[in-house]
């Protein structure tokens, strides 16, 4: 059972979503020239998605709340509505429909966004850089 406690501890974290598909290409910190333009924390390790919100959840669950939105036939009209509303609250004309959102998405995929603003696409940042990001 959820306490007043646990509600409003859940209200000042911050929000990461992250929309992304299977076909996804890992290229994320460890294709950078050096640690500090990761925000630190690089390894030259090519990364996974499912690793860095799994490590994500892991270590820095207490720094925000982690959506991911892994899209696949069952859950497009979902994955669609949601990323057409950070879109348009983030000033973006792009109309993101559930017949579009599977090209959409396998083209900029990782897109994330964190408390509402869109922040990153085609990057797929390690768990270090997420809460770095959310850190500054």
């Amino acid at each position: 059972m959820s306490t007043n406690n646990d509600l409003n501890k859940n209200l000042n974290k911050n929000l990461i979503e992250i929309f992304y598909t299977d076909e996804i290409v890992a290229a994320g910190c460890g294709t950078c020239a050096s640690a500090s333009s990761c925000g630190g924390g690089c390894d030259d390790e090519p990364v996974n998605i499912d690793e860095t919100i799994a490590i994500f959840n892991k270590q820095y669950s207490d720094n925000a709340i982690l959506k991911s939105y892994k899209l696949n036939d069952t859950n497009k009209e979902q994955v669609a509505d949601r990323l057409q509303q950070l879109y348009s609250k983030n000033g973006e004309s792009l109309i993101i429909t559930g017949s579009n959102i599977k090209f959409i998405v396998s083209r900029l995929t990782p897109i994330i966004a964190i408390n509402e603003v869109l922040t990153t696409t085609n990057y797929v940042p390690n768990a270090f850089e997420l809460n770095f990001a959310i850190e500054n």
